[in-house]
């Protein structure tokens, strides 16, 4: 008997718990530099970045120099958009 519900692939889950971890530290020091030195909560930062539009988002991960180190540096607009929505996440669902 066939299932038509899929469960997402464990390694799947592990890299974008990760990568959102990577989005959320870029974001957190693009945030922090712009207010002071101020390090917001992960929920702060997840409505920081569903306040930017998708354009800004994606410049300011592109252009950190740690995304270099990570997936995100290789990866398309569409799934860096999907990590950065999971930011905040966690502790929503909690």
């Amino acid at each position: 008997m066939s299932s038509n519900y899929s469960v997402p692939n464990p390694d799947q889950r592990f890299i974008d718990k990760q990568m959102a971890g990577v989005i959320e530290a870029i974001m957190t020091h693009s945030y922090s530099l712009a207010n002071k030195g101020f390090i917001p909560s992960e929920q702060q930062i997840g409505a920081y970045i569903a306040s930017l539009d998708e354009h800004t988002v994606l410049q300011k991960i592109r252009k950190h120099p740690g995304a270099a180190a990570t997936r995100a540096l290789l990866a398309d607009d569409a799934e860096l958009l999907r990590w950065a929505k999971l930011v905040g996440q966690d502790k929503k669902q909690s």
